[in-house]
């Protein structure tokens, strides 16, 4: 039923990726010219905020509901969450219900096996949000916690929703405070919906792309984007030139914001970067910011979060009808 979150995985990862790979000193270097929406000299510019950069007093975790993560990665195994209460003996040490879960769950195969070497697509999530949360901190290690989800097969098919229910649920269950889902369907599930609505999480999810020109969600909803939920956001994709990238989706009402999502490097198959396009690439700079916004004002809401990510936007004239406000990830 909600077999169509593969396509769209699908569209992103095989049809629009140029893929270049470079080494993993280039990556955390930061080079400009490389890396172009940390250019000072681009019209759209991530620049941290200063308020914002300072040590932070609390881990924040965030759950990423894909495809599974390669946590054995030196890039990113530093960040990958642990279960404390768990221990690899083959037994239930902490009574959740889920044998052996160390790092995560794979709510496909029922297992703790959370790393699929056939579709990156997690990994890639992840390796975003770790870069640009040491962006966020001057180069500094984050403090945060990456939780894998597995929902999606190698394939990037999701074939039960219950599968991404269960997820979100564990991810509650173990202290998350933002979920980054970077998938989206036409199928609409009122549970699901109100799995998102009862939680106290952010979800930040992506508006998704069409094989040629993105699509009016306003009009053709899809789903999580355009859930009636007030802690979810929106993800758009934008460009170097700070113009709405052409296959992103688009909505004035269901686009919350747009932030870097064309030529993006990130961790790929085995170990590479790769060079890539998509909605579901630009959701991780939003959920890197979401989590510095949780760690550094204490007891705040989702919604507040939400609010806060918004208002901080830069305003753009002639986005207006693409996203809510004309708003650019600041």
């Amino acid at each position: 039923m909600i077999k169509k979150i593969s396509l769209v995985i699908c569209i992103v990862v095989i049809t629009i990726i140029s893929i270049r790979y470079i080494d993993n000193e280039h990556l955390n270097n930061k080079n400009e010219e490389v890396l172009w929406y940390y250019d000072s000299n681009s019209s759209y510019h991530l620049s941290p905020d200063a308020k914002d950069t300072m040590n932070l007093p609390e881990t924040v975790i965030i759950a990423v509901i894909d495809s599974g993560i390669d946590i054995y990665n030196e890039s990113i195994s530093e960040y990958i969450w642990s279960n404390k209460s768990e221990v690899k003996d083959g037994k239930d040490n902490d009574n959740n219900g889920y044998l052996d879960d160390m790092n995560g769950w794979n709510f496909i195969d029922e297992n703790s096996e959370i790393v699929e070497k056939n579709n990156p697509h997690g990994t890639s999530i992840a390796s975003i949000i770790c870069s640009n949360s040491e962006r966020y901190c001057n180069g500094n290690k984050a403090n945060i916690q990456i939780m894998p989800l597995r929902v999606l097969d190698r394939y990037g098919e999701c074939r039960d929703v219950d599968a991404i229910i269960h997820a979100i649920k564990y991810a509650e269950e173990n202290g998350a405070s933002v979920c980054n889902m970077s998938f989206d369907t036409d199928y609409y599930s009122k549970e699901l919906e109100k799995t998102i609505k009862q939680s106290k999480m952010l979800f930040v999810v992506s508006a998704g792309n069409k094989a040629t020109i993105g699509s009016n969600i306003d009009n053709n909803k899809n789903y999580p984007a355009c859930f009636d939920c007030d802690n979810i956001i929106t993800v758009g994709s934008a460009t170097r030139t700070g113009k709405i990238e052409i296959k992103s989706n688009f909505g004035s009402n269901n686009v919350d914001i747009l932030a870097p999502g064309k030529n993006i490097y990130c961790l790929s198959y085995g170990g590479k970067y790769e060079k890539k396009t998509g909605t579901s690439f630009a959701a991780p700079f939003v959920s890197s910011v979401a989590a510095i916004k949780f760690s550094f004002h204490k007891d705040i809401s989702a919604n507040e979060v939400k609010n806060l990510i918004l208002e901080e936007a830069i305003k753009k004239k002639g986005l207006e009808d693409f996203v809510n406000k004309g708003s650019l990830l600041k």
